[in-house]
């Protein structure tokens, strides 16, 4: 028998196995870490300290803040004034959610809950349930020590975070996150966790069925509480609600419907006063509905009891605001002695518990119908009342064949009805269905008879079947409304609530009362139409403008809009909160320029005066520095680098940077400098005007050619234009005359200048180895480096004597925007083709922002009428 021979495995092939011996323990060690992570866990409401006002639940709370950050009603909601300083933390979540990865989205979709508290201890406690992601909280005790950030420490098992005078409390405990800017709330819930016991209603409320819309939960007491309804809190309320009680609302907003639940628990065995005794009779399914004809535009419908019932709740209510209880014995008693019946014999004998008032197509009068219980007991009622002298029955209609009679009633019937707002003085009547209808139009009963009798009924309204597709059949209060049409009760106010429904044109309202509590559902839908080009909150006021410049943040996505009124006042608006603000410290007149680099990390302007003084400005429009010169400044200037470079009346170019530190650069003496520098890299071309005008070319702020400026014959407005094409750096210049100039490396090339014999008031700007300008007569051209132009007339402009021009790129929005002497913007592609969206309402220089962060460019510009427009670009 042969040996076994031990054949040994090569040493690289040991290493090999070693190395993913040790990543497959390093994987499930990591696997088995966040499996753990996952299955040990704690309720977030144990941490929950007793006694809030409210508690806001979510399960998936990106999933319930997604929809809510990208609604359109919130843009005209949050565009007034009052309401500034929430549109700039929505606008920033907004835009944080838009730009977050699929897979940031999908680690957000956790659940929260926060807890408010606005009486012993005003504060709020967050506490996120972070499941498996808590791998990673659970070393936080390890993590902090390599964690270096300002104002943030770690000691007792948590972390605190100084912000100004605000310090957060966060607290990692298992799979929970604690997160206050209370200390005693912090400590009531990081010590006494342990000992919180969960109500049957948090339980079953919060921790039962999961939900990724938004819920609001508050102990029913506290809301019986509240001022607005102390009126109705007693003894007996607070036995119905129950002390544990959670009453919630839930609710699911998008652009296309609005989704409200409100669900109050209540113990009915405790409703035995009039008016809550209501509360003991559940809901059922009425049958009017199926009997309202089709073009039914909105109805009210009342199935909670009997006539009788009803009575004998609400009176006692509306008696504290209304003497009804004399109204309505004064009239029993005149019922009593004319008709010889009461009127409860003539309203409660035969009717049953169905009350509806509904809207017909193309009229104005609504219906009223009544269900009838016993048709023989109304019979006999209307019979008695047909008898007698004061109630005239004899006049009727024939209306498509069929005969309507009237009831013309005694002023002491209507004017009880009218206590109710109805206002029924002399109405036509049908009986069909077990139903009786009342309405002053005739023509409205033929309508519904006609229709229900075809079959035309609600279900093929179509606005009806948007809102009622999920309906539950039971209700005791049901309300279907169209807002061109009727406005319901809820709505008829101005709160920032009502103002949201608002623009949900078409809804239903249901109340339903269960075993176990009440059930309140609003369901609306928006009405399909068409965006307004302008933007909700536009267009802003301005006073005085100085010029049709408007200028932006040199950020990728602007904050702030700036302009000058008056020459000295420098305005700012806020597209986040659309607040203006104003500086108007300034002794004379001002020129501004975004800031670039350095100088633009906290400040967002350059400002300078022609009294040779210096500014740098935040976006709060604060100062932040200030520099003071000998100079007389003759335009604004233009950034460079990190710098700002002025001219000056003796011929010098003033750079400042936001280090304090000022270089002048001398030209030449006797030059006019009367426009702004034009940059290019370490480039700067500054023009001095004249009747034979001069070019100065400077490199790393040196003058190349003070001894030989490039030369031009004749005046010309404006700063000339440099670019970098094919390498070189070219200079292009336009006189008031129509000569155009285009030099290289500080040489006028050949076949320059191009002669157009059109008057100029404005200069050329590039974009794509090209240069435009616009003409008096509103003519666009475009002149190419081979001596060749193009140019196209701006559609219904004649003159454009103050003309505008300007080269813009925004996320794609590259191209020429012109303005004449009219209010219309043009906006053209480098190749003269009309932009899509143009023209628009507006004059000037334009700019360019994601205004309401839904990815969507906006276009801002000023107006003849003093104001800003910002349009929608498709």
């Amino acid at each position: 028998m042969e040996d076994k021979v031990k054949i040994k495995k090569p040493l690289p092939l040991k290493i090999i196995f070693g190395i993913l011996i040790v990543l497959c323990s390093l994987l499930l060690s990591i696997g088995a870490w966040i499996a753990y992570s996952a299955l040990n866990r704690i309720s977030p409401l144990k941490f929950i300290p007793e006694n809030y006002t409210a508690i806001i639940h979510t399960d998936k709370i990106y999933s319930a803040v997604e929809p809510l950050v990208g609604l359109k009603a919130a843009e005209t909601i949050l565009s007034e004034p009052s309401l500034s300083s929430v549109r700039e933390p929505y606008m920033n979540a907004r835009a944080f959610i838009n730009n977050a990865s699929p897979l940031l989205t999908k680690l957000m979709d956790i659940r929260i809950d926060t807890a408010l508290y606005i009486e012993e201890a005003n504060g709020f406690v967050a506490v996120v349930d972070l499941g498996w992601l808590s791998f990673a909280t659970r070393l936080s005790s390890v993590i902090a020590g390599f964690l270096h950030v300002k104002d943030l420490t770690w000691g007792d098992g948590h972390f605190e975070y100084k912000a100004g005078e605000t310090t957060i409390y966060a607290k990692p405990y298992k799979n929970i996150i604690i997160v206050t800017t209370s200390k005693e709330l912090f400590d009531e819930s990081s010590h006494n966790f342990a000992s919180r016991n969960l109500t049957s209603s948090e339980k079953k409320e919060i921790e039962g069925k999961k939900t990724s819309a938004l819920k609001i939960l508050a102990p029913s007491l506290k809301i019986a509480k509240m001022k607005a309804l102390e009126n109705f809190y007693t003894e007996t309320a607070e036995k119905i609600l129950g002390k544990d009680n959670l009453s919630s609302i839930t609710f699911n907003i998008t652009n296309d419907n609005i989704d409200v639940s409100l669900n109050i628990p209540i113990n009915k065995e405790e409703c035995n006063t009039d008016l809550t005794s209501l509360f003991k009779l559940n809901s059922t399914q009425p049958r009017i509905p199926a009997l309202l004809s089709s073009d039914t535009q909105y109805y009210t419908l009342i199935n909670l009891a009997s006539l009788e019932q009803m009575k004998n709740s609400f009176f006692p209510l509306i008696q504290k605001t209304t003497d009804i209880e004399a109204t309505w014995k004064k009239a029993n008693g005149l019922c009593k002695t004319l008709f010889s019946m009461t009127l409860e014999d003539i309203l409660f004998s035969w009717t049953g518990n169905e009350i509806t008032a509904f809207g017909i197509e193309g009229s104005s009068d609504p219906v009223f119908a009544l269900q009838i219980k016993d048709e023989s007991q109304r019979a006999k009622v209307f019979d008695k009342l047909n008898n007698s002298i004061l109630i005239n029955t004899n006049t009727s209609l024939i209306v498509n064949g069929m005969r309507l009679p009237c009831l013309e009633l005694p002023g002491f019937l209507s004017g009880l009805l009218s206590i109710f707002n109805v206002n029924l003085p002399r109405p036509f009547y049908l009986v069909n269905n077990g139903y009786i209808y009342f309405s002053m139009s005739p023509q409205n009963l033929s309508s519904v008879y006609t229709h229900i009798n075809k079959n035309y009924v609600i279900s093929r309204n179509v606005n009806w079947k948007t809102v009622s597709t999920n309906a539950k059949p039971n209700t005791s209060l049901e309300l279907f409304y169209n807002l061109k049409r009727s406005l319901p009760f809820f709505l008829d106010n101005t709160s920032l609530t009502s103002k949201i429904l608002k623009l949900y044109g078409i809804g239903r309202f249901d109340f339903e009362i269960k075993d176990d509590g009440l059930q309140a559902r609003l369901y609306a839908s928006a009405i399909s139409q068409e965006d307004s080009p302008m933007l909700a909150g536009f267009p802003k006021a301005t006073g005085k403008i100085s010029d049709y410049n408007l200028i932006a943040d040199n950020e990728k996505e602007p904050e702030n809009l700036y302009w000058i009124e008056e020459d000295t006042k420098l305005k700012c608006l806020n597209l986040n909160s659309l607040e203006q603000k104003t500086l108007d410290t300034f002794e004379s007149k001002i020129y501004i320029a975004s800031t670039k680099g350095s100088a633009g990390k906290d400040n967002k302007l350059w400002v300078n005066t022609d009294q040779g003084d210096i500014f740098l400005v935040d976006k709060n429009l604060g100062i932040a520095k200030e520099f003071h010169t000998d100079s007389v400044f003759t335009s604004g200037g233009t950034v460079y680098k990190d710098s700002y470079v002025i001219p000056t009346k003796d011929g010098s170019l003033i750079f400042a940077d936001s280090n304090g530190n000022i270089e002048e650069v001398y030209i030449g003496s006797d030059l006019n400098f009367k426009s702004r520098p034009a940059v290019c890299e370490n480039y700067i071309a500054v023009y001095s005007r004249g009747f034979e005008g001069e070019i100065y070319l400077l490199k790393d702020k040196e003058c190349i050619n003070r001894n030989n400026p490039m030369i031009v014959d004749g005046i010309g407005f404006g700063s000339p234009a440099i670019a970098k094409i094919d390498g070189t750096i070219t200079i292009a210049f336009l006189t008031q005359k129509g000569e155009f100039y285009l030099f290289k490396e500080g040489k006028l090339e050949d076949g320059f200048p191009i002669e157009t014999r059109k008057v100029f008031t404005t200069n050329v700007v590039y974009d794509r180895n090209s240069f435009y300008t616009l003409s008096d007569d509103a003519v666009i051209y475009k002149f190419n480096a081979n001596k060749t132009y193009s140019c196209v007339k701006l559609p219904d402009v004649q003159s454009a004597k103050e003309a505008y021009i300007s080269s813009k790129n925004f996320e794609g929005w590259e191209g020429i925007y012109a303005s004449g002497d009219s209010n219309v913007l043009y906006g053209f592609s480098p190749d003269l083709e009309l932009l899509m969206s143009f023209p628009l309402a507006g004059r000037g220089v334009p700019v360019f922002a994601d205004v309401n962060k839904d990815k969507n460019t906006n276009c801002l510009v000023l107006s003849i009428s003093r104001e800003i427009n910002s349009w929608r670009l498709k």
